[in-house]
């Protein structure tokens, strides 16, 4: 969902060598237009995918002409950083490509930026590729990327217990629900588990 308010950006890839290296392999222009489109996947979708961008807005935001920004986004997906078809008219369908090439460490990364010391079960946007991690990480995957890192000891519990009683599918349809209309309530997540489960036994049942 497109908060009119805010833009969201993954905080551990400006804590990286990744503006850095984009900038001076691939040009400023490259790191501005990357950095617009991840800004617009963290909007539009809950976990990487792909999404709309269009040259007229990237070169409105970034300050590059349409020329330029459409350049940067042929240079990105030629460097293997994204993917993107052209629908022609300036429009285009991209997708971050999972994981991002870094050469950080980020176990290092995920420590400092969650503040305990140590990485623990911060899960990075970009950085894992979600189809890879198991039923409960899949699931505190989602959670972070819809209510942020900050959880306590019970909300690790419930979320496991939610990978454990839930199919796989069920959950991120919720979790995208929730993205999509703006929802910050776990609270809802959880209930609206339980009805979608409840329907589906009374629907076989019948």
């Amino acid at each position: 969902m497109l908060d009119p308010l805010w833009k969201r950006f993954p905080r551990w890839i400006d804590e990286s060598s990744i503006p850095r290296t984009i900038a001076q392999e691939l040009g400023l222009e490259c790191w501005l237009v990357f950095h617009a489109v991840i800004e617009q996947d963290c909007s539009e979708n809950l976990t990487p995918g792909w999404f709309q961008v269009n040259s007229n807005d990237l070169a409105r935001t970034t300050g590059l002409s349409i020329e330029q920004a459409e350049n940067a986004l042929n240079v990105l997906s030629e460097s293997g950083r994204m993917e993107i078809n052209s629908s022609g008219d300036g429009v285009y369908q991209a997708r971050i490509q999972t994981p991002i090439s870094c050469e950080d460490d980020l176990e290092a990364i995920k420590a400092r930026i969650s503040g305990t010391g140590r990485g623990g079960r911060c899960l990075l946007r970009y950085a894992e590729d979600p189809a890879g991690l198991d039923r409960v990480e899949a699931v505190i995957y989602l959670y972070q990327m819809t209510f942020g890192l900050k959880f306590t000891p019970r909300i690790v519990e419930d979320l496991e217990e939610i990978a454990n009683l839930y199919d796989r599918g069920l959950i991120y349809d919720i979790f995208s629900e929730a993205h999509h209309r703006g929802i910050k309530s776990f609270s809802w997540i959880k209930s609206k588990l339980h009805s979608s489960m409840s329907s589906r036994a009374e629907n076989d049942d019948q």
